[in-house]
């Protein structure tokens, strides 16, 4: 057998492409035992000291601690109301600097919920079905931007919703534009809502 230029493109597309998806899992495994550590009461050393940092700077509503409520709270496995801490935080913080360290945040644990919904989808698609799972594709295909704002806007949805995106293999850049532009409007109105408190 020969191996032709398309053969060999193709298979490094695929190669890079289980690379990509093994990283993030990786990465979202790791942040879910961090979280397990801070929860269970459980020695693991370096994770339980750390998981230690991250409550004691998420309860002070520090900067750091708006970016590990907003990277680690925003994983679509605890869907946690980032909004709550969020207020706590922008009223300690300037308006612009709470929204910005939040956004930040969001954008990390959005980004492994997109690509462990994309890694899942593999497992998840045979149990839907090719005509269910294309059905609801072709849904998203049309009307995907308004659906991904407006679940953006309400709370604890827009996590779970990032990685169902993700299982139906919506563009990725699409869905960074319309989840960023959703968040900015929720978390904009947050902070005029922590800036009257």
């Amino acid at each position: 057998m020969t191996w032709d230029d398309t053969d060999i493109a193709q298979y490094d597309r695929s190669f890079n492409e289980r690379l990509y998806y093994s990283f993030y899992f990786i990465a979202a495994c790791a942040v879910l035992l961090v979280v397990l550590v801070s929860v269970v009461d459980v020695d693991f050393g370096v994770f339980s000291d750390f998981a230690g940092h991250v409550s004691s700077q998420v309860s002070e509503g520090s900067a750091l601690g708006l970016f590990y409520l907003g990277g680690i709270g925003g994983y679509f496995i605890f869907t946690f109301p980032l909004e709550a801490g969020f207020i706590r935080g922008a009223v300690s913080l300037p308006s612009w600097l709470a929204l910005g360290i939040m956004l930040a945040g969001v954008g990390v644990s959005y980004t492994l919920n997109y690509v462990t919904g994309r890694y899942l989808g593999h497992f998840i698609r045979p149990i839907l079905g090719t005509k269910s799972y294309y059905k609801w594709k072709s849904r998203l295909g049309k009307w995907g931007a308004y659906v991904i704002v407006v679940a953006n806007l309400i709370p604890m949805i827009s996590q779970s919703f990032t990685a169902v995106l993700g299982v139906f293999k919506y563009d990725s850049r699409r869905t960074a534009l319309y989840t960023g532009i959703g968040q900015v409007v929720k978390f904009g109105v947050l902070v005029v809502i922590a800036q009257s408190i």
